[in-house]
Formats: C-alpha cells, sequence, structure tokens
C-alpha cells in the first residue's frame, strides 16, 4: 500500500525522495524560510513503538546538537498530524557516494575518507555513535564536498538511548563490524570499521565479503580473512587492514589515528608503497578464520544479531573444520528433521506456531533419539535463546524477556534438560543480570524499575526476598519524580499502579512546553459576560488575573495529548492523560465530608460579587477565579485539587490506546456550584473545545 503523504505543520512536502524499512524521505519546502529540506518520517510498529518513537526523537534531539561542517544537521524535530515522528535536515543535491565517480580514485578517495573521519571524529567526542557508516549515508553538498547524513539510528553514549527494534542490530550488513552484527555494544571504533568498508569498496569497486543475507554476511565479517587489494591499490593495504581487525582492540582506536594513517599514506599515493609501521595492526591481528558450522550449527552461531556470544562459549576457535562440520553432520543424519531447524531460529521461530517451532523439531528429535549428539544441539538452542533472554533483560526490555523465558522454563522441563550444562550456565548468567537490575533499582529507590521481573526473581530465594523488601516501598502514595518532570504520587488501579501528578498543571509548566514547542491555541470567552461574544481569550491571557502557579486553562484536549508527548519526550518516561478509572480511583480518596472550601476551589462567597442564578456554596475559599496549584487539603495519597479550581481533561479509552480522541472534563472547577458534582463527569464537552474553567492534570506509567 502507497505511504500517505505526510502532513506536517509549517512544510510543504513536495516528493518523494526514498524510503527503507521503518523510513520515507521527503523533499519538502520549509514555509517559514522558504527553503527546501529534506524531511525524513519513521513508523515503528509493535506494542512498543511509542516508547521507540520517543527515544528517537530524543535521539533526534542529540544530534541537532551536532554542529560540524562534515555532517547533515538536524533542523527540527517533532511529529506528523499522524502522530509518527520526523525530523528535517538539509536537502542536498549532489547525490551520495554510491553514485559518485570515484572509484580508484586515490586522491579524491582519501578527501572523502578524511572529511567523513573527522565528521565522525567529531561525533564520537559528542558521545554519539553512527552506527550506519556506508556509501548512501555520505552525501554531497553544492561545491561537492563529502557530508555524513542518517544519525537516526545512532546511539548517544551518555543516555544509553537506543532507538531499533528489539533484537535488531542496526545498518547495513555489508558494512557492520562484527561486534555490530552480533548484537554486542559498539564504540567509535565501529564506525571506524565501517569506513575501512567503505574506503575497500571505493578502491575495489566491491566491498570485502560479498553474500546473499545478513546472517551469511556477518559471519563472514567475523570469520574470514580481511581480502587483498588489486596490486595497483596494494599501498593502502596496511590502513584496511587495520580499519578492518577483528578485535577492536588493534583497530585505530580513534579518529585522530585513522586520519594521521591516511595523510601518511597521501604522499605515497603516487608511488606504489606505503611505510606498514604507520598502521602496523597490533599483535595477533593476522585473522585465522573461526570455523564455520555448516548445515545446523552454522545457523545456530549465527542466529540473529545477539546470539554468537553465548553459541561461541563453548566451541573454541581452536577446534578442526572438520570436527565441526562431522558433528553437524552427524546430528543431522540421526534425525533429517534437524536440518529444518537453522531456517526456524533464524525465523525467530523458537516455540511458534507449535507445530513447526524450532523447539517443537528439538522434542520430537529428543523423543526419538536421545544421543549425545541431539542434546549437544538441543545445549546450543538452550544457549541461543538465552542469549536472547539475557540480552533483552540487560537492555530494559523486560515484558518480552519475561515471556520469553517462560517459554524456555517450559521446554527445558518438559525436555528434562535441566541438569545440562547449557541451563546450568543460563540460570548463573540471568541471576548475574537480574542482580545487577534489582541492586540499581534499590539504589535509586525505583522499584517500578524492576516490577515486571517479579516472576523471574520468585525463581531465586535471595533475589525475591530483595524483591518483596524493594516492593514494600511501593505503596499508594509514595512520591516520585523525573528530572524535568512534575512532582508524582503512586496509586493503586485495579491490579496495577501508576504515577498521577499530585496538582493540575500550572501555567509555568505549560509555558515551559510553549516555548519548546509553540503552537496555535483555540480561542474561549470569558462567561457571565455581555462582551463574552466578542472577547476571546486564551491560555495565555484567560480575562482575569493568574499568577505562574495557577492551573493552565483554555487548552484542548489536543493541547494536553501534545503536552504530555512532549514531557515524555523530555524525561524518557511515558506521560499521559489519565484514564477514566484512574481518576476515580484517585477521586475516590477525596474525604467529601470536608468542606468544599477546604478541599477545592469553587463557587463560593468569594464570588458574592457576581449575579449568577447558581447556588453558592455557603463557605469562603478565599478565590474569586482560579487558584494556585496545591493550596487545598491533599487527599491521603497527597493528591491536590481533584475537587474545584479546574475541571481536567480524562481519556475515556483503556491506558493502551494511543492518541485517543475520547476524551471528556471530569471533576468541579472555580465556577462549581452546590447543585453541580464535585467528583464525577463534568459535561460531555467536546475534546476540541477550550474553556477558562478546564485543565488538566497527568499520569506516568511506571511498567
Amino acid at each position: 500500500m502507497k505511504e500517505r503523504v505526510p502532513d506536517i505543520p509549517g512544510y510543504r512536502i513536495e516528493r518523494q525522495l526514498g524510503e527503507g524499512g521503518m523510513a520515507h524521505v521527503y523533499l519538502a519546502t520549509q514555509l517559514s524560510l522558504d527553503r527546501q529540506v529534506a524531511v525524513k518520517v519513521v513508523r515503528f510498529s509493535g506494542p512498543d513503538s511509542e516508547a521507540l518513537a520517543l527515544r528517537f526523537e530524543n535521539e533526534a534531539r542529540t544530534i541537532a546538537q551536532l554542529e560540524h561542517p562534515g555532517i547533515v544537521g538536524v533542523f527540527d524535530v517533532g511529529r506528523t498530524r499522524d502522530g509518527l515522528p520526523y525530523y528535517t535536515m538539509a536537502y542536498l543535491p549532489n547525490g551520495d557516494l554510491s553514485k559518485a565517480a570515484i572509484r580508484g580514485d586515490g586522491e579524491r578517495i582519501a578527501d572523502m575518507l578524511e572529511s567523513i573521519a573527522r565528521a565522525l571524529g567529531f561525533a564520537h567526542s559528542q558521545g554519539v555513535i553512527h552506527r550506519d557508516v556506508k556509501p548512501e549515508n555520505v552525501l554531497f553538498d553544492r561545491e561537492h564536498r563529502a557530508r555524513l547524513a542518517d544519525f537516526g539510528i545512532s546511539r548517544s553514549l551518555s543516555r544509553n538511548v537506543r532507538v531499533t527494534a528489539d533484537g535488531f542490530a542496526p545498518g547495513s550488513a555489508a558494512y557492520m563490524s562484527p561486534e555490530q552484527s552480533r548484537g554486542a555494544p559498539v564504540d567509535a571504533r565501529s564506525d571506524l570499521y565501517s569506513l575501512g568498508v567503505v574506503a575497500f569498496e571505493m578502491l575495489s569497486g566491491h566491498t570485502p565479503y560479498q553474500r546473499t543475507d545478513p546472517v551469511s554476511m556477518a559471519i563472514a565479517h567475523h570469520d574470514q580473512p580481511i581480502p587483498r587489494l588489486p596490486p595497483e591499490q596494494s599501498h593502502w593495504q596496511p590502513l584496511i587492514d587495520k580499519a578492518l581487525a577483528k578485535r577492536p582492540d588493534q583497530r585505530f582506536q580513534d579518529a585522530e589515528e585513522f586520519i594521521a594513517a591516511l595523510n601518511a599514506l597521501r604522499g605515497t599515493l603516487a608511488s606504489t608503497r606505503i611505510d606498514p609501521a604507520l598502521v602496523r595492526p597490533g599483535p595477533g591481528s593476522a585473522v585465522h578464520p573461526l570455523l564455520i558450522w555448516s548445515l545446523l550449527l552454522v545457523s545456530l552461531v549465527a542466529v540473529g544479531a545477539l546470539l554468537w556470544p553465548a553459541l561461541n562459549a563453548r566451541r573454541s576457535v581452536d577446534t578442526s573444520v572438520a570436527a565441526a562440520h562431522a558433528s553437524s553432520l552427524e546430528a543431522a543424519r540421526l534425525d533429517p528433521m534437524l536440518l529444518e531447524l537453522p531456517a526456524r531460529i533464524e525465523a525467530r521461530h523458537w516455540f511458534e506456531p507449535e507445530a513447526g517451532s524450532a523447539s517443537s523439531l528439538l522434542a520430537s528429535a529428543l523423543a526419538s533419539n536421545r544421543s549425545k549428539q541431539t542434546l549437544l544441539v538441543a545445549d546450543d538452542f538452550v544457549r541461543a535463546v538465552g542469549a536472547v533472554i539475557d540480552d533483552a533483560l540487560a537492555a530494559g526490555r523486560d515484558a518480552p524477556a519475561v515471556a520469553l523465558q517462560a517459554k524456555l522454563d517450559e521446554f527445558v522441563r518438559a525436555q528434562a534438560l535441566g541438569d545440562r550444562p547449557a541451563s546450568v550456565e543460563l540460570r548463573a548468567t540471568l541471576a548475574e543480570t537480574l542482580d545487577q537490575r534489582l541492586a540499581s533499582a534499590e539504589r535509586a529507590d525505583r522499584p517500578e524499575s524492576v516490577a515486571g521481573l517479579a516472576s523471574l526473581f520468585a525463581a531465586d530465594p535471595e533475589l525475591h526476598n530483595r524483591w518483596s523488601q524493594l516492593a514494600t516501598r511501593w505503596a499508594p502514595g509514595r512520591a516520585l519524580r523525573d528530572r524535568g518532570g512534575p512532582p508524582m504520587t503512586v496509586i493503586p488501579v485495579g491490579s496495577g499502579h501508576v504515577a498521577m501528578s499530585v496538582h493540575e498543571v500550572s501555567r509555568a509548566e505549560y509555558l515551559k512546553f510553549q516555548r519548546a514547542e509553540p503552537r496555535a491555541h483555540a480561542r474561549c470567552r470569558p462567561p457571565g459576560s455581555a462582551l463574552g461574544l466578542v472577547q476571546r481569550h486564551d491560555w495565555s491571557d484567560p480575562g482575569f488575573e493568574q499568577g505562574s502557579q495557577h492551573p493552565v486553562v483554555c487548552v484542548t484536549a489536543e493541547d494536553a495529548r501534545v503536552y504530555a508527548r512532549w514531557l515524555s519526550a523530555q524525561t524518557g518516561q511515558r506521560y499521559r492523560l489519565p484514564t477514566e478509572a484512574e481518576w476515580r480511583a484517585a477521586a475516590a480518596q477525596v474525604d467529601v465530608n470536608q468542606s468544599a472550601c477546604r478541599i477545592g476551589n469553587v463557587f463560593d462567597q468569594s464570588n458574592s460579587r457576581k449575579l449568577v442564578l447558581r447556588d453558592r456554596f455557603d463557605c469562603t475559599d478565599g478565590a474569586e477565579h482560579t487558584e494556585r496549584v496545591g493550596r487545598y487539603l491533599a487527599t491521603s495519597w497527597g493528591i491536590h485539587d481533584l475537587v474545584g479550581n479546574v475541571s481536567e481533561w480524562v481519556s475515556l479509552c483503556p491506558a493502551s490506546v494511543l492518541n485517543c480522541a475520547e476524551t471528556r472534563a471530569f471533576g468541579s472547577s472555580w465556577r462549581s456550584g452546590r447543585e453541580e458534582p464535585l467528583l464525577d463527569l463534568r459535561d460531555s464537552r467536546r475534546e476540541d473545545a477550550a474553556a477558562l474553567d478546564v485543565g488538566f492534570r497527568l499520569v506516568r506509567e511506571l511498567q
């Protein structure tokens, strides 16, 4: 299906420039400056799509701070009207390196490499790794200078922000370093490896390794010797050898070292020699090919981008090719069905579908012949899945890790593999990872950060006891506050918990958002005024005096949702409007036997000068219009202003529904008299309407 042209305020989309698996790139005109820009719109899928989008926005803002002549900078970050994240950057009309006519031209290749290396060096100094250096991301500006683009899948080292889909090692397989292809942490040396691949391709006309699929390409980068350049380019070989060393500690350690070797090489471009000492790899860097397992064991070693470390632990690099080949063939002879196993694992069909999964094939093989070779295959399967689980836990992807671990546990029990070496190793590895996660939560006093791991803690008495002690601190009314976020308090809702802001969003808080992301606001008119039909006000001037700590008014439900997305991007946590169940759970703690003027700002004797037909409360709360947030009595959970001050936008959809359009105003306001409910649906006000007595508060998800 053709991608719908995005609607982005302030931009006119001219045409599509390209597309990838998750993104579309468009040529657009930025209307305010009448300049052409490239717009990259990203579409994430799956249950974690909103979290990934927020991480993407955080990362794009980090990249926007990279101002360097060799980097195509980010101009703007935001969301389309459909809620898709995008960023804009300079439009460079002279194409990319993949189409440039410089192959084999040593001087021009050296100039390009130096420019990109300097750009990478600057990015690395700011804690940013590119992770996708390839010819398509080297663009040429109007002066035909090489500039590095698309840091869109990079990661900020200082904030550990990852914006790629779960379990997916980003970048193009032909240019990935060995550590990147197996999903291990990467640093500057991985980018320089990719730059070395680009150099080899520009010199020889092809990439170092040619394979037909990402898995075999990853194996080649990990196992195969560094190829030789054509004889006429052999003076580049020492630089290539060091750039493409398999181990990061044997490569160029930073961009400056790469540039120094490149500059030394420049003087020899007219000749055919270069001093090998200038780029000599470290000891042992001559690559002894790691073993490639055929049939079953090849795919088990290489499956996904995260499995190599677990599988490689048992197989020594000194094992002969013949022995590994014989082992895999013997297992296949015992049960030919095992030949289907690699494809099932590569597709991540570990346990589903039930009739054709990798686990079902192994179960059948074990039932028919529980031989040493079949058990070794089962060990490799347990290690492979366990590596994915451990990586997900280390990265904080708790829900999929717990679900996968439950299925693996069931398989291990059913096949009586609990005493096998792989199962013993996995229990020890997971215990270590869980201990680190729990210790981090204990130090930060944040039980919510590991709440999803309760079932895994239960398997270890010591971890279960520590978790139980930590969880007791997660009681209703427990205060928490994110950096850059409002004060919150924990409230129970059904069988779960959320954190709710202790007061409504204030004008000062909303002003920060408006300055960061200016937006047009709906107008609202003052009630009870003869001039009400012509006097139109907005949140910054509601027609009556407000201080910075008064609740913001004249905001629509959409204004509130956009504010929540902005705050989520600032804090890295998911903020949203409360659901009806969450708002009612908080409201149930209000002591309605108290005087209304003590628990909230309502229509009372303070408004006695106004001639209206509504019944006033027979008390005085001291405020004619709004009052500062938190001024009145809090509930037992520490929440203020559920009664009075302003009614609040509440979502009528389940919490899992993003951008819910079913929104209503709940609760009373400074205009509510005795005949109106204090704690119920206020009215059926349209969500695109703005009123002088409607504001909002937020909740923050804890899991």
